[in-house]
Protein backbone atom coordinates (compact mmCIF):
# COMPACT_ATOMS: atom_id res chain seq x y z
CA UNK A 1 0.00 0.00 0.00
CA UNK A 2 1.40 3.45 -0.88
CA UNK A 3 -0.67 6.49 -0.07
CA UNK A 4 -0.18 9.38 -2.62
CA UNK A 5 -2.85 11.87 -1.43
CA UNK A 6 -4.77 12.74 2.11
CA UNK A 7 -7.83 14.54 1.63
CA UNK A 8 -9.31 15.54 5.09
CA UNK A 9 -12.97 17.56 5.55
CA UNK A 10 -14.43 18.05 9.42
CA UNK A 11 -11.68 15.45 10.56
CA UNK A 12 -10.82 16.08 14.05
CA UNK A 13 -9.00 19.49 13.72
CA UNK A 14 -8.84 20.11 10.32
CA UNK A 15 -11.53 21.62 8.41
CA UNK A 16 -10.51 21.17 4.97
CA UNK A 17 -6.86 19.48 3.96
CA UNK A 18 -4.92 18.30 0.97
CA UNK A 19 -1.85 16.22 1.92
CA UNK A 20 0.53 14.58 -0.55
CA UNK A 21 3.12 12.73 0.04
CA UNK A 22 6.20 10.92 -0.65
CA UNK A 23 6.19 7.63 -1.71
CA UNK A 24 9.16 6.87 0.64
CA UNK A 25 9.64 8.80 4.11
CA UNK A 26 6.92 11.52 4.96
CA UNK A 27 7.47 13.64 8.39
CA UNK A 28 5.15 16.11 9.77
CA UNK A 29 6.17 18.49 11.62
CA UNK A 30 4.09 21.69 13.53
CA UNK A 31 3.32 23.65 16.39
CA UNK A 32 1.54 21.48 18.98
CA UNK A 33 -2.22 21.45 18.03
CA UNK A 34 -1.64 22.07 14.54
CA UNK A 35 -2.49 18.35 13.60
CA UNK A 36 0.50 15.87 13.73
CA UNK A 37 -1.35 13.23 15.58
CA UNK A 38 -4.50 14.07 13.25
CA UNK A 39 -2.43 13.42 10.13
CA UNK A 40 -1.59 10.14 11.33
CA UNK A 41 -5.03 9.10 12.81
CA UNK A 42 -6.30 9.83 9.58
CA UNK A 43 -3.92 7.56 7.88
CA UNK A 44 -4.76 4.84 10.50
CA UNK A 45 -8.46 5.50 9.08
CA UNK A 46 -7.59 5.15 5.78
CA UNK A 47 -4.81 1.99 5.38
CA UNK A 48 -7.54 0.79 7.82
CA UNK A 49 -9.92 0.23 5.22
CA UNK A 50 -8.56 -2.77 3.84
CA UNK A 51 -9.26 -4.64 6.84
CA UNK A 52 -13.13 -4.09 5.74
CA UNK A 53 -12.13 -7.23 3.05
CA UNK A 54 -9.94 -9.29 5.44
CA UNK A 55 -11.43 -11.80 8.21
CA UNK A 56 -10.23 -11.68 11.75
CA UNK A 57 -8.74 -8.22 11.68
CA UNK A 58 -10.26 -5.35 13.77
CA UNK A 59 -11.69 -2.83 11.52
CA UNK A 60 -10.42 0.85 12.15
CA UNK A 61 -13.77 3.33 11.93
CA UNK A 62 -13.79 6.93 12.04
CA UNK A 63 -14.96 7.27 15.93
CA UNK A 64 -17.49 9.53 16.75
CA UNK A 65 -14.56 12.02 19.05
CA UNK A 66 -13.09 12.54 15.63
CA UNK A 67 -15.97 14.57 14.44
CA UNK A 68 -14.69 17.83 14.03
CA UNK A 69 -16.71 20.54 16.31
CA UNK A 70 -17.04 23.16 17.87
CA UNK A 71 -18.75 24.32 21.55
CA UNK A 72 -21.72 26.99 21.34
CA UNK A 73 -21.41 29.09 23.86
CA UNK A 74 -24.85 30.01 23.89
CA UNK A 75 -25.63 26.84 24.31
CA UNK A 76 -23.10 25.32 25.61
CA UNK A 77 -23.36 22.15 24.12
CA UNK A 78 -21.32 20.90 21.77
CA UNK A 79 -21.96 21.59 17.87
CA UNK A 80 -20.74 18.65 15.18
CA UNK A 81 -19.55 19.46 11.56
CA UNK A 82 -20.32 16.84 8.98
CA UNK A 83 -19.70 15.19 6.69
CA UNK A 84 -16.81 14.15 7.88
CA UNK A 85 -14.66 12.44 4.86
CA UNK A 86 -10.93 10.85 5.22
CA UNK A 87 -10.12 10.30 1.37
CA UNK A 88 -6.93 8.96 0.34
CA UNK A 89 -5.61 8.37 -3.25
CA UNK A 90 -2.89 5.85 -4.04
CA UNK A 91 -2.19 1.82 -5.15
CA UNK A 92 -1.74 -1.23 -3.34
CA UNK A 93 1.48 -3.39 -4.54
CA UNK A 94 1.66 -1.61 -8.13
CA UNK A 95 -2.01 -2.04 -8.88
CA UNK A 96 -3.67 0.96 -10.57
CA UNK A 97 -4.09 4.32 -8.92
CA UNK A 98 -7.33 4.47 -7.49
CA UNK A 99 -9.37 6.59 -4.43
CA UNK A 100 -11.11 5.46 -1.53
CA UNK A 101 -12.56 7.33 1.52
CA UNK A 102 -14.77 6.70 4.71
CA UNK A 103 -17.24 8.74 5.57
CA UNK A 104 -19.84 10.14 8.10
CA UNK A 105 -22.54 11.81 6.76
CA UNK A 106 -23.92 13.27 9.51
CA UNK A 107 -23.58 12.64 13.14
CA UNK A 108 -24.95 9.96 14.84
CA UNK A 109 -24.51 7.52 11.93
CA UNK A 110 -21.55 5.07 11.49
CA UNK A 111 -18.73 5.45 8.87
CA UNK A 112 -20.22 4.62 5.45
CA UNK A 113 -19.25 1.30 3.76
CA UNK A 114 -20.77 1.76 0.45
CA UNK A 115 -19.53 0.65 -2.59
CA UNK A 116 -18.70 3.81 -4.01
CA UNK A 117 -16.49 4.66 -0.73
CA UNK A 118 -14.55 1.29 -0.11
CA UNK A 119 -15.75 -1.26 -3.23
CA UNK A 120 -12.58 -1.16 -4.72
CA UNK A 121 -9.94 -1.42 -1.81
CA UNK A 122 -12.46 -4.15 -0.03
CA UNK A 123 -12.89 -6.34 -3.27
CA UNK A 124 -8.67 -5.90 -3.60
CA UNK A 125 -7.91 -7.37 -0.03
CA UNK A 126 -10.98 -9.90 -0.19
CA UNK A 127 -9.63 -11.60 -3.62
CA UNK A 128 -5.99 -11.23 -1.41
CA UNK A 129 -6.94 -13.28 1.25
CA UNK A 130 -8.52 -15.76 -0.71
CA UNK A 131 -5.20 -16.46 -2.68
CA UNK A 132 -2.91 -17.15 0.18
CA UNK A 133 -2.73 -20.82 -0.66
CA UNK A 134 -1.94 -20.24 -4.66
CA UNK A 135 1.64 -20.69 -5.39
CA UNK A 136 2.17 -17.64 -6.84
CA UNK A 137 -0.09 -15.44 -4.46
CA UNK A 138 0.25 -11.43 -4.80
CA UNK A 139 2.24 -9.80 -1.94
CA UNK A 140 0.27 -8.94 1.43
CA UNK A 141 0.64 -4.73 2.30
CA UNK A 142 2.01 -4.39 5.62
CA UNK A 143 0.07 -1.82 8.08
CA UNK A 144 1.14 -0.80 10.35
CA UNK A 145 1.14 2.28 13.65
CA UNK A 146 3.36 2.93 16.28
CA UNK A 147 2.15 5.31 19.42
CA UNK A 148 4.82 6.69 22.17
CA UNK A 149 3.38 3.66 24.04
CA UNK A 150 7.31 2.08 24.60
CA UNK A 151 8.05 -1.16 22.75
CA UNK A 152 11.17 -1.74 25.51
CA UNK A 153 11.41 -5.97 26.43
CA UNK A 154 8.82 -5.82 28.54
CA UNK A 155 7.15 -9.10 27.70
CA UNK A 156 4.93 -10.53 29.90
CA UNK A 157 6.30 -14.09 30.95
CA UNK A 158 3.49 -16.37 30.57
CA UNK A 159 3.08 -19.83 29.37
CA UNK A 160 2.21 -19.46 26.15
CA UNK A 161 0.07 -21.86 23.78
CA UNK A 162 1.12 -22.53 20.66
CA UNK A 163 -1.08 -21.18 18.20
CA UNK A 164 -0.83 -22.58 14.41
CA UNK A 165 -0.19 -19.75 11.91
CA UNK A 166 -3.08 -17.80 10.31
CA UNK A 167 -1.58 -15.24 8.15
CA UNK A 168 -4.54 -12.42 8.10
CA UNK A 169 -4.78 -12.83 12.10
CA UNK A 170 -1.29 -12.95 12.79
CA UNK A 171 0.03 -10.72 10.32
CA UNK A 172 -2.26 -7.68 11.19
CA UNK A 173 -3.02 -8.50 14.95
CA UNK A 174 -3.51 -5.09 16.56
CA UNK A 175 -1.56 -3.64 14.05
CA UNK A 176 -3.47 0.34 14.76
CA UNK A 177 -3.91 -0.14 18.13
CA UNK A 178 -2.78 2.57 20.58
CA UNK A 179 -0.35 0.51 22.50
CA UNK A 180 1.67 -2.25 20.69
CA UNK A 181 2.10 -5.81 22.15
CA UNK A 182 5.57 -7.61 21.79
CA UNK A 183 4.50 -10.97 22.30
CA UNK A 184 3.68 -11.81 19.41
CA UNK A 185 7.50 -11.27 17.77
CA UNK A 186 8.79 -12.57 20.64
CA UNK A 187 6.43 -16.12 20.44
CA UNK A 188 7.75 -16.16 16.86
CA UNK A 189 11.18 -15.93 17.63
CA UNK A 190 11.46 -18.65 20.30
CA UNK A 191 9.49 -21.68 18.27
CA UNK A 192 11.42 -20.50 15.39
CA UNK A 193 14.28 -23.05 14.89
CA UNK A 194 11.36 -25.84 16.22
CA UNK A 195 8.62 -25.01 13.30
CA UNK A 196 11.38 -24.85 10.54
CA UNK A 197 12.80 -28.18 12.06
CA UNK A 198 8.65 -29.35 11.52
CA UNK A 199 8.91 -27.91 8.29
CA UNK A 200 5.86 -25.45 9.70
CA UNK A 201 8.27 -22.30 9.13
CA UNK A 202 9.64 -20.19 5.37
CA UNK A 203 13.70 -20.82 5.79
CA UNK A 204 15.54 -17.91 5.56
CA UNK A 205 13.00 -15.32 7.44
CA UNK A 206 14.77 -15.30 11.13
CA UNK A 207 17.92 -14.16 8.73
CA UNK A 208 16.07 -11.39 7.04
CA UNK A 209 14.77 -10.06 10.45
CA UNK A 210 17.68 -10.03 12.02
CA UNK A 211 19.21 -8.54 9.13
CA UNK A 212 16.85 -5.33 8.89
CA UNK A 213 17.19 -4.47 13.12
CA UNK A 214 21.27 -4.65 12.28
CA UNK A 215 20.67 -1.99 9.22
CA UNK A 216 17.92 -0.07 10.88
CA UNK A 217 20.17 0.33 14.32
CA UNK A 218 23.44 0.21 13.46
CA UNK A 219 24.84 0.64 17.08
CA UNK A 220 23.81 -3.00 17.39
CA UNK A 221 25.55 -5.75 16.66
CA UNK A 222 25.20 -9.39 16.54
CA UNK A 223 21.72 -9.92 17.23
CA UNK A 224 20.34 -12.88 18.39
CA UNK A 225 16.84 -13.97 20.31
CA UNK A 226 17.79 -15.53 24.23
CA UNK A 227 15.45 -18.42 24.68
CA UNK A 228 16.30 -18.15 28.35
CA UNK A 229 15.49 -14.55 28.55
CA UNK A 230 12.76 -14.00 26.02
CA UNK A 231 14.12 -11.61 24.43
CA UNK A 232 16.44 -10.09 21.65
CA UNK A 233 20.45 -9.27 22.98
CA UNK A 234 23.19 -8.11 20.74
CA UNK A 235 26.54 -5.58 21.43
CA UNK A 236 25.77 -2.19 22.19
CA UNK A 237 28.34 0.00 20.15
CA UNK A 238 28.31 3.59 21.53
CA UNK A 239 31.06 5.70 20.72
CA UNK A 240 33.12 7.08 23.49
CA UNK A 241 31.20 3.73 25.13
CA UNK A 242 33.08 0.57 25.44
CA UNK A 243 30.85 -2.21 24.09
CA UNK A 244 28.20 -3.89 25.99
CA UNK A 245 26.14 -7.36 25.26
CA UNK A 246 23.34 -5.91 26.58
CA UNK A 247 19.54 -7.53 26.08
CA UNK A 248 16.78 -5.59 24.92
CA UNK A 249 14.95 -4.63 28.23
CA UNK A 250 18.36 -3.03 29.20
CA UNK A 251 18.97 -1.21 26.68
CA UNK A 252 19.24 2.55 26.42
CA UNK A 253 15.35 4.27 26.17
CA UNK A 254 15.99 5.10 23.07
CA UNK A 255 17.60 2.08 21.77
CA UNK A 256 14.78 0.07 23.41
CA UNK A 257 11.80 1.62 21.72
CA UNK A 258 13.29 1.58 18.36
CA UNK A 259 14.50 -2.40 18.17
CA UNK A 260 11.12 -2.25 19.36
CA UNK A 261 9.29 -0.68 16.47
CA UNK A 262 12.09 -2.41 13.83
CA UNK A 263 11.46 -5.77 15.08
CA UNK A 264 7.94 -5.49 14.64
CA UNK A 265 8.05 -4.61 11.06
CA UNK A 266 10.10 -6.71 10.16
CA UNK A 267 7.86 -9.57 12.27
CA UNK A 268 5.15 -8.42 10.24
CA UNK A 269 6.95 -8.43 6.73
CA UNK A 270 7.88 -12.36 7.45
CA UNK A 271 4.41 -12.94 8.81
CA UNK A 272 2.51 -11.58 5.32
CA UNK A 273 5.19 -12.55 2.94
CA UNK A 274 7.04 -15.53 4.66
CA UNK A 275 7.29 -17.45 1.32
CA UNK A 276 9.95 -15.02 0.28
CA UNK A 277 12.34 -16.04 2.52
CA UNK A 278 15.66 -14.12 2.69
CA UNK A 279 13.86 -11.24 0.50
CA UNK A 280 10.95 -11.08 2.80
CA UNK A 281 11.80 -7.54 4.47
CA UNK A 282 13.21 -6.38 1.83
CA UNK A 283 10.29 -6.59 -0.84
CA UNK A 284 7.54 -5.95 1.69
CA UNK A 285 5.64 -3.09 0.60
CA UNK A 286 3.23 -1.24 3.04
CA UNK A 287 2.58 1.66 5.09
CA UNK A 288 4.21 2.47 8.42
CA UNK A 289 3.25 5.49 11.14
CA UNK A 290 5.52 6.26 13.67
CA UNK A 291 4.11 9.13 15.95
CA UNK A 292 7.72 11.10 17.80
CA UNK A 293 10.17 9.52 15.57
CA UNK A 294 13.02 11.37 17.66
CA UNK A 295 11.93 10.18 21.06
CA UNK A 296 14.62 9.52 23.16
CA UNK A 297 17.30 9.12 20.45
CA UNK A 298 20.17 11.08 20.38
CA UNK A 299 20.73 13.78 18.29
CA UNK A 300 23.40 12.10 16.43
CA UNK A 301 21.02 9.46 16.06
CA UNK A 302 18.56 11.48 14.95
CA UNK A 303 20.38 13.03 12.21
CA UNK A 304 20.24 9.25 10.25
CA UNK A 305 17.36 7.33 11.14
CA UNK A 306 15.63 8.12 8.25
CA UNK A 307 18.20 7.04 6.24
CA UNK A 308 18.75 4.11 8.45
CA UNK A 309 14.80 2.88 7.97
CA UNK A 310 14.87 3.44 4.17
CA UNK A 311 18.16 1.47 4.35
CA UNK A 312 16.11 -1.64 6.14
CA UNK A 313 12.55 -1.63 4.60
CA UNK A 314 13.66 -0.28 0.97
CA UNK A 315 9.85 -0.96 -0.08
CA UNK A 316 7.91 0.63 2.46
CA UNK A 317 6.01 4.21 2.93
CA UNK A 318 6.34 5.72 6.47
CA UNK A 319 5.01 8.63 7.60
CA UNK A 320 6.20 10.04 11.01
CA UNK A 321 5.86 12.77 12.96
CA UNK A 322 8.84 15.02 14.95
CA UNK A 323 9.95 17.91 17.20
CA UNK A 324 13.77 17.55 15.72
CA UNK A 325 15.34 20.06 13.60
CA UNK A 326 17.96 16.99 13.37
CA UNK A 327 15.14 14.86 11.64
CA UNK A 328 14.07 17.71 9.61
CA UNK A 329 17.70 18.60 8.42
CA UNK A 330 18.27 15.20 7.26
CA UNK A 331 15.31 15.13 4.96
CA UNK A 332 14.75 15.96 1.21
CA UNK A 333 11.76 18.79 0.20
CA UNK A 334 9.09 16.58 -1.14
CA UNK A 335 9.43 14.11 2.48
CA UNK A 336 8.53 17.18 4.81
CA UNK A 337 5.03 18.02 5.85
CA UNK A 338 5.12 21.35 7.44
CA UNK A 339 1.53 22.30 9.23
CA UNK A 340 2.75 25.39 9.97
CA UNK A 341 3.43 27.07 6.17
CA UNK A 342 4.03 25.74 2.91
CA UNK A 343 7.67 25.85 1.61
CA UNK A 344 10.18 24.45 -0.93
CA UNK A 345 13.35 25.06 0.73
CA UNK A 346 15.61 22.15 1.10
CA UNK A 347 16.25 21.24 4.17
CA UNK A 348 19.43 19.39 3.47
CA UNK A 349 21.12 22.55 2.40
CA UNK A 350 20.42 24.24 5.45
CA UNK A 351 22.29 25.01 8.87
CA UNK A 352 20.49 23.53 11.81
CA UNK A 353 20.11 27.17 12.91
CA UNK A 354 18.65 28.00 9.30
CA UNK A 355 16.37 24.29 9.72
CA UNK A 356 15.44 25.86 13.22
CA UNK A 357 14.06 28.86 12.34
CA UNK A 358 12.83 29.12 8.54
CA UNK A 359 11.66 25.77 8.65
CA UNK A 360 10.33 25.69 11.82
CA UNK A 361 9.70 28.87 13.07
CA UNK A 362 11.83 28.74 16.14
CA UNK A 363 13.07 32.06 17.55
CA UNK A 364 16.73 30.39 17.98
CA UNK A 365 18.41 32.41 20.77
CA UNK A 366 21.86 31.28 19.57
CA UNK A 367 21.81 32.44 15.96
CA UNK A 368 20.39 35.76 17.32
CA UNK A 369 23.16 36.48 19.36
CA UNK A 370 25.59 35.23 17.32
CA UNK A 371 23.77 37.88 14.71
CA UNK A 372 23.92 40.75 16.89
CA UNK A 373 27.97 39.95 17.47
CA UNK A 374 28.65 39.87 14.13
CA UNK A 375 26.74 43.23 13.96
CA UNK A 376 29.20 44.55 17.12
CA UNK A 377 32.11 43.48 15.74
CA UNK A 378 31.40 44.89 12.09
CA UNK A 379 31.18 47.97 13.81
CA UNK A 380 33.73 48.18 16.06
CA UNK A 381 36.34 46.93 13.20
CA UNK A 382 35.00 50.08 11.17
CA UNK A 383 35.20 52.64 13.83
CA UNK A 384 39.16 51.51 14.80
CA UNK A 385 39.99 51.39 10.88
CA UNK A 386 39.09 55.30 11.33
CA UNK A 387 40.54 55.66 14.41
CA UNK A 388 42.87 58.69 14.58
CA UNK A 389 45.24 59.29 17.22
CA UNK A 390 43.45 61.43 20.03
CA UNK A 391 40.32 60.96 18.67
CA UNK A 392 38.46 60.73 21.74
CA UNK A 393 34.66 60.07 20.72
CA UNK A 394 35.70 57.38 18.97
CA UNK A 395 38.19 56.04 21.59
CA UNK A 396 34.62 56.17 23.77
CA UNK A 397 32.97 53.98 20.89
CA UNK A 398 35.23 51.20 20.95
CA UNK A 399 34.75 50.95 24.82
CA UNK A 400 31.23 51.12 24.42
CA UNK A 401 30.95 48.51 21.64
CA UNK A 402 33.65 46.17 23.80
CA UNK A 403 31.48 46.20 26.23
CA UNK A 404 28.76 45.29 24.36
CA UNK A 405 30.56 41.68 23.62
CA UNK A 406 29.34 38.99 25.68
CA UNK A 407 31.98 36.61 24.09
CA UNK A 408 35.61 36.63 26.02
CA UNK A 409 37.43 35.12 23.07
CA UNK A 410 35.59 37.57 20.48
CA UNK A 411 36.40 40.65 22.90
CA UNK A 412 40.00 39.36 22.85
CA UNK A 413 40.38 40.13 19.64
CA UNK A 414 39.35 42.90 19.11
CA UNK A 415 40.94 44.09 21.31
CA UNK A 416 43.95 43.06 19.90
CA UNK A 417 43.54 44.33 17.15
CA UNK A 418 42.60 47.71 19.01
CA UNK A 419 46.22 47.47 20.83
CA UNK A 420 48.00 46.78 17.39
CA UNK A 421 46.68 50.10 15.82
CA UNK A 422 47.65 51.91 18.60
CA UNK A 423 51.26 50.91 18.64
CA UNK A 424 51.09 51.81 14.73
CA UNK A 425 49.97 55.00 15.41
Amino acid sequence: MNIKRLLLKNFRNIENGIFELSPRFNVVIGHNGTGKSTLLHAMQVATGAFFLGLPRVNRRHIQENEIRFTINLKSKQSEYFTPTIVEATGHINGSEEFTWRRVIPEYGRATSAKAEDVGQIRELAERYSKSLNDTRRPLLPLISFYGVKQLGGNVVRKKWIKKNRVIIRDGYYNALGAKSDENPFTQWFYYYREELKDGLEFKGTYEAVIEAIETAIPYLKNVSFDNFRLELVADCEIEGQPTKRLPHSLMSDGVKRMLGIVTDIAYRCVVLNGFLGNNAVKESRGLVMIDELDLHLHPTWQKQVVGDLKRAFPKIQFVATTHSPFIVQSLKSDELINLDKLSDVEPLDLSLEEVAEEIMGVDDSFANENTKMESISSDYLYTLSELKKGDKSKETKLDELEAKISDPSIRAFLKMKRMERTVKQ
